[in-house]
C-alpha cells in the first residue's frame, strides 16, 4: 500500500512517501479500514520528531484520527461488515495504545484497528468531517464540558484560540452561551478567528514575553489581562488586576 512513513525521528524530511509498504493483516478482533480521511494534529509532529520518555516503534505511520470504510473483517468480529463507514477512536481503551504512535495510523491507504475502537459514521457526515473530531474536539469537550462545565452567561478566556483545540473550545463555549475572550499569537490569527465568525467585536491578540520577563498587557472590555510565561509548563493569567510596576 501507499503510506507516509517515518523510519527515524527527525524534521519534516523524516517523513517519506513509500509506494509499497506492506499491507496490514487482520488478527483476532481486528478490522482493516480503507482510509478515506485522516486529520493532522500537533501530536503527529511530536511523534515524528520524538518525545522524551516515549518509545515509538519504527517504522511508524502517523495519523491519530482515521475515517474510512471497512475493507476486511478479522476473526471474532461481530456487528461490523465490509463497507461500513467508520471512525476510529484513537485510543485503545481496552489493551492500551494510540493510533499513529504505538500502532500504525491513518496516513496510509489501509489501517488496522481493533473492532472495539470503531464508531459508526452517520449518513450525511463526510469522512473529512468525521476525521476532524476525535483528538481536537474530544480534548475540547473534556475541557469545556466534562471538566469545565461552561455555562450560559459565563466569561471564558481561551489561550491559543487559533489552534485546533482552541477553535473547538471557541465553538463549544459559544454554543453554551458564554462570552468568549480569545487570545491568539499574531494579528493574522486573530483576524482569522473573526473570519470564522465565532467572536463579536475584535478578538484579542496575545503575545508572550521571554521566560521570567515582564508580562505584556492587553485591554479587553476595559479590563487588563496580563500574561506571562512562568515556565514551559505553567501559564498564569490575571484578569482585572494591573501588572506590577517595572523598576
Amino acid at each position: 500500500m501507499k503510506a507516509a512513513v517515518v523510519r527515524a525521528h527527525g524534521g519534516p524530511e523524516a517523513l517519506a512517501f513509500e509506494a509499497n509498504f506492506p499491507d496490514p493483516r487482520p488478527g483476532e478482533g481486528d478490522v482493516i479500514v480503507a482510509v478515506k480521511a485522516s486529520s493532522l494534529n500537533y501530536h503527529d509532529v511530536f511523534t515524528r520528531r520524538g518525545m522524551p520518555g516515549i518509545k515509538v516503534p519504527m517504522p511508524a505511520i502517523m495519523g491519530l484520527d482515521v475515517a474510512g470504510e471497512i475493507a476486511e473483517v478479522g476473526p471474532g468480529v461481530t456487528g461490523w461488515k465490509k463497507g461500513d463507514r467508520v471512525l476510529v477512536d484513537p485510543i485503545n481503551r481496552v489493551e492500551g495504545g494510540l493510533m499513529g504512535e504505538t500502532v500504525h495510523g491513518g496516513l496510509a491507504e489501509l489501517c488496522r484497528a481493533r473492532a472495539h475502537q470503531l464508531v459508526r459514521i452517520p449518513d450525511g457526515v463526510s469522512f473529512a468531517d468525521a476525521a476532524a473530531l476525535p483528538v481536537a474536539y474530544g480534548t475540547a469537550l473534556r475541557m469545556m464540558v466534562t471538566n469545565g462545565h461552561v455555562a450560559k452567561g459565563e466569561k471564558v478566556l481561551i489561550l491559543g484560540a487559533s489552534g485546533g483545540v482552541g477553535v473547538c473550545c471557541l465553538q463549544l463555549a459559544k454554543l453554551a452561551g458564554a462570552e468568549v475572550v480569545a487570545c491568539a499569537g499574531t494579528d493574522a490569527k486573530a483576524r482569522r478567528l473573526m473570519e470564522l465568525g465565532f467572536l463579536p467585536g475584535t478578538p484579542v491578540t496575545a503575545g508572550f514575553s521571554a521566560p521570567g520577563g515582564d508580562p505584556r498587557v492587553f485591554q479587553v472590555d476595559g479590563s487588563e489581562i496580563a500574561l506571562r510565561r512562568e515556565t514551559a509548563r505553567r501559564l498564569k493569567v490575571r484578569i482585572d488586576r494591573p501588572p506590577k510596576p517595572r523598576h
